[in-house]
């Protein structure tokens, strides 16, 4: 019987995703939009596979997605799409774990 978990499980990534993959600042070094993809599935791969590993030890478990976010904002109108696509990528991973990417969300395109 494996140890019990605790109640609260607490999850981080953005700044993964941030350090490792776009700014390539952590290990693995990735760097860019391709990067930032690469580590974003692997995250969201791993988080999915530790929520079920997770919910197979103790069904009752909460789960709590811990994370910095944040919101860019245009400084002039010529900036306000680059400002859209880094607020939606602050939630990118939890929106992907939880299925809230679908049509219609901002960054689909991105994703693909």
């Amino acid at each position: 019987m494996p140890p019990s978990l605790p109640d609260v499980t607490g999850i981080f990534f953005g700044i993964t995703m941030d350090f490792c993959g776009e700014r390539g600042i952590w290990p693995p070094y990735l760097r860019g939009n391709d990067g930032s993809l690469k580590l974003l599935r692997a995250l969201a791969k791993g988080i999915t596979l530790s929520i079920h590993a997770i919910r197979e030890a103790d069904p009752h478990a909460i789960i709590v997605n811990v994370d910095a976010a944040g919101e860019a904002i245009a400084a002039s109108p010529e900036f306000a799409v680059e400002a859209e696509m880094r607020s939606a990528r602050a939630f990118v991973t939890t929106d992907l774990v939880t299925g809230l990417v679908a049509e219609g969300h901002p960054l689909l395109g991105w994703l693909l």
